[in-house]
């Protein structure tokens, strides 16, 4: 008690941490960095799966929302340039939007069903299709019981080929056959 800081007002000069002790776990947690540049099976803690997922889905919405209002804008077409170009801007923003929102509702939805079903059970099939379900049928509760039954469907055969199809390394990992 007599070495430390508040009794004697200055820093030991022999720390402990420097004689060699701390370089090996350096090393090892350098060395482990190295190792999460890719989704290797799509393990990614809760906070970081959330992050991500969230994120590619409104971005990718955005892309395809946009691009099916443009088309839209094109075949609504305008009696001068102005007015095609204000149709294509106004569908574009609207469907833009809309999808990606869709989208990253979703997926935030399905993202936290999928970690609270991961608390009681194995990480399976089933806790995808289970979660993506769910996020569905939430999405759409306050319409009705056939609309939310279809969107749990819908969520559920999405989700469940896209969780799928992230666990394989070669999708994951694109230079896993070099």
């Amino acid at each position: 008690m007599g070495d430390d800081y508040l009794s004697s007002g200055g820093v030991k000069s022999n720390l402990e941490i420097l004689q060699g002790g701390g370089a090996p776990l350096l090393q090892q947690q350098a060395d482990k960095k190295g190792d999460n540049l890719f989704l290797k099976g799509y393990g990614r803690e809760w906070g970081g799966s959330m992050t991500y997922s969230v994120g590619m889905t409104y971005g990718l919405g955005m892309i395809t929302g946009s691009t099916w209002g443009l088309a839209l804008g094109l075949r609504q077409g305008g009696a001068t340039s102005k007015l095609l170009v204000n149709s294509c801007l106004n569908n574009v923003a609207k469907h833009g939007s809309a999808i990606s929102n869709l989208g990253a509702i979703n997926t935030m939805f399905f993202v936290g069903f999928k970690g609270l079903l991961g608390c009681f059970r194995d990480d399976d099939i089933f806790n995808t299709a289970g979660a993506a379900g769910m996020s569905g049928a939430l999405y759409k509760a306050f319409d009705g019981p056939k609309v939310a039954a279809r969107y749990a469907l819908a969520t559920c055969v999405i989700f469940t080929s896209l969780d799928q199809a992230m666990k394989i390394d070669s999708f994951t990992d694109p230079f896993a056959r070099i």
